[in-house]
């Protein structure tokens, strides 16, 4: 009986170890409210990189076999952040073709493969202010497709479909974002999708203790990542940091640092397919995100 006393009087200890590194964030002094870094020479080469790849997602898709719509939402999303309204409305162009709606055409793993950034792609046609009915009627035929696919989905893909197409659906199991790690447990995998969390989310959804967590861990993944020099992942953290208003000097000088010669992010070996080299998807994924990131 005193014995459970005893470890009854500890739980409140427990809990406060746990949680106090949230609760007193703010005396970390790892990141800044505002940028004082010049990230326009290197958003420069990026888009100058960018405007030298072509990105068709049909035929990535029927040529190649790649994730035809996430390779063109990586490029769109690139633009995008660099406010280049004319080269995202260009791109967009294709959007407005029958032929660019072949979701109807795919097995269920190649349409698991693109579902989301389909729906990306259309969210950013709203977000520019445009008009696609096409796009629209298409999304409208798919919905039952995509509420049995909904359900097979990870926790954190499952509320993005939910928010892109307003669905009363009710996205149940326990969530990263809520389960509050600390950043030494959090592996590569882990990372990405905490990050993926918080592109989800507005930074309205997240009550006090997750904006506190985030603002604990963020600049402690970006300075272990820094070390393990993975740009893609530093980028991805740094999005993140943009979304809370807040900024990570090293994470950014690392950023700069590590681009490439030719604008690019990223350092990956050839993977060469039929008459192209797979791996420039590698180098547009991660040079999008680094974009993204530095122009936040």
């Amino acid at each position: 009986m005193i014995m459970k006393r005893y470890a009854l009087a500890f739980i409140p200890i427990l809990v406060l170890f746990y949680f106090y590194p949230y609760f007193f964030v703010e005396f970390a002094p790892e990141f800044s409210l505002k940028n004082e870094i010049d990230t326009k020479p290197a958003l420069i080469l990026a888009e100058e990189w960018a405007d030298q790849q072509s990105v068709n997602p049909v035929e990535l898709r029927f040529n190649y076999e790649s994730k035809g719509y996430k390779r063109y939402v990586e490029l769109l999303r690139l633009y995008k952040a660099l406010n280049k309204t004319e080269k995202v409305e260009k791109l967009l162009n294709i959007a407005y073709s029958e032929e660019y709606h072949y979701l109807n055409r795919l097995s269920e793993k190649e349409f698991r493969e693109e579902i989301i950034s389909y729906l990306t792609a259309y969210q950013i046609i709203e977000e520019m202010g445009l008009k696609n009915e096409l796009y629209k009627s298409n999304i409208e035929l798919l919905k039952p497709k995509i509420m049995d696919h909904i359900k097979t989905r990870g926790l954190n893909q499952q509320e993005s479909i939910k928010r892109k197409l307003n669905l009363d659906y009710d996205v149940k199991g326990i969530k990263l974002i809520d389960i509050y790690l600390p950043y030494q447990f959090i592996c590569l995998q882990k990372t990405y999708d905490l990050t993926h969390w918080v592109f989800v989310y507005d930074k309205s959804d997240f009550n006090f203790i997750q904006i506190n967590y985030l603002k604990y861990m963020l600049p402690r993944l970006i300075n272990k990542y820094i070390k393990e020099d993975n740009p893609d992942i530093v980028a991805e953290l740094l999005m993140n940091m943009n979304e809370l208003g807040l900024k990570h000097q090293e994470g950014m000088k690392f950023l700069i640092n590590s681009q490439n010669d030719d604008g690019s992010f990223g350092n990956y070996p050839p993977l060469e397919y039929k008459d192209i080299d797979l791996s420039f998807f590698l180098y547009l994924h991660t040079t999008s995100v680094a974009t993204q990131a530095l122009s936040g």
